[in-house]
């Protein structure tokens, strides 16, 4: 059993490896807590894996049967009910033999005899309710609500193409997304929301903080799973989130400025001291010179470097530790400057059997090490300029290539943009040498 290396982490006193596994936002409240925190007692990361088996064993058991005790939707038990029916030889035909009526009737007399003489409907368990009503060919289809909309949405999205970390990850965020939705206008029937409804969730999302980005990103999901349901469920209606958006102030390009030439010395110079860690060190240095995502870089494992491959390079693809954004931010990423010098020294520092950069590779690794690399920007290089980030790196490394001459396609498919053509699309793309003397063209950054 592969077990995902997120789930298993130190604790930050003892050093003793612990399992570590967030609930699912919809299972929370019938397993009482938000994770799953077992200690593996060892600090030995060979065995941990070995004893963390039985642990994610019976974890999933446990998710796997809570998920059959959660409420039925009307949605969910009318496909159940049928599918029963279908199970015990029942036709679907609306007009039936004598001898189908006959079993029906006694299915029917079996079902309300636990009830007494002639119950009434809402004494009746909906399941048994369900049943006979569709033994007597009189259930109606519900329309869907939201959460079956979401259901339908996330099954049709497992399709094996992520793996666990990334499927999971995919799976929690549309829960959250939606259980905001459900929280502000409630779990309404997709013919029952209205366009004052949405605009009173965009206003929500919008005054939580979140950036613009965000908000309609929301608002994005909450339109796909929508529209799921509408399709499926052969409904005729316009989708109520169809052109809505929270309109952003700001100009695109007033929000995140490159650095300059002096700034780029001052970063280099900072992540040489000895008093920085090696990993705040190497993933700053291994950005500048790749020009990748942070969350790309801090989530690597040992197998995606290749330092001893002709052209040395990293292999930017989904892991144990965190998935990817895009189909194509899979890519092969040559090595030069800063970049290959840092990855040097990850591989021999790091003593973690997998994992090349431990501190982040765990549950909101991604936040942690954007945090702290901006601390280092922030109070250790001095470069306090509000539209100046960590990722800021990103795009002064684009600008680098610009100004290197390199064509827009190469640099799309250096840092992994999706921005293609139809003819993009054929053939294995650039190679690794190609790529590597593009990217030998980008001036080199010098220490101040």
């Amino acid at each position: 059993m592969l077990i995902p290396v997120k789930y298993i982490s130190p604790h930050p006193k003892s050093g003793i490896l612990r399992y570590r596994r967030r609930v699912p936002l919809e299972l929370q409240e019938l397993v009482g807590k938000k994770e799953i925190l077992k200690t593996l007692g060892t600090t030995d990361p060979i065995l941990a894996m070995k004893r963390a088996e039985k642990v994610n064993r019976e974890t999933d058991n446990l998710f796997a049967t809570l998920v059959g005790e959660q409420e039925k939707t009307d949605f969910d038990l009318y496909n159940r009910t049928l599918q029963k029916l279908t199970y015990q030889g029942f036709s679907s035909k609306l007009f039936l033999s004598e001898g189908e009526q006959e079993a029906r009737n006694a299915l029917i007399g079996q079902l309300l005899e636990r009830y007494g003489y002639n119950p009434e409907p809402d004494d009746v368990q909906r399941e048994d309710f369900f049943m006979v009503k569709a033994l007597q060919n009189d259930l109606p289809k519900p329309i869907l609500t939201l959460k079956d909309s979401l259901d339908i949405y996330l099954k049709d999205h497992d399709d094996g193409s992520r793996n666990e970390v990334e499927q999971n990850r995919f799976v929690q965020e549309r829960y959250r997304i939606m259980n905001m939705l459900i929280d502000t206008i409630g779990n309404k029937s997709l013919m029952d929301i209205t366009r004052p409804d949405v605009r009173t969730f965009r206003d929500v999302l919008a005054k939580t903080g979140v950036s613009v980005t965000t908000v309609n990103k929301y608002l994005r999901v909450c339109r796909a799973v929508v529209e799921k349901g509408i399709v499926e469920g052969e409904l005729n209606r316009a989708n109520p989130f169809d052109g809505l958006q929270l309109h952003d102030r700001v100009a695109k390009r007033d929000k995140r400025k490159s650095f300059t030439d002096e700034e780029l010395k001052r970063i280099v110079y900072q992540t040489k001291k000895s008093d920085i860690p090696y990993d705040t060190r190497c993933i700053t240095l291994a950005l500048l010179d790749t020009g990748a995502r942070l969350w790309e870089i801090a989530g690597l494992v040992r197998e995606d470097v290749h330092l001893d491959a002709e052209i040395p390079y990293i292999h930017i693809r989904p892991n144990a530790v965190r998935g990817i954004k895009t189909q194509s931010s899979h890519r092969r990423i040559p090595l030069i400057g800063h970049a290959l010098e840092a990855f040097k020294e990850a591989v021999q520092v790091n003593s973690h059997p997998t994992i090349l950069f431990p501190k982040y590779g765990v549950e909101r690794g991604n936040t942690y090490a954007s945090t702290n690399l901006m601390n280092f920007l922030r109070k250790r290089v001095g470069i306090t300029e509000k539209a100046k980030t960590i990722h800021s790196i990103r795009h002064t490394f684009k600008d680098r290539m610009r100004n290197a001459g390199i064509p827009k396609d190469v640099q799309d498919r250096i840092q992994g943009h999706s921005g293609v053509n139809t003819g993009d699309i054929y053939g294995e793309g650039y190679n690794l040498k190609f790529l590597n003397k593009e990217m030998q063209k980008v001036v080199a950054i010098k220490e101040s």
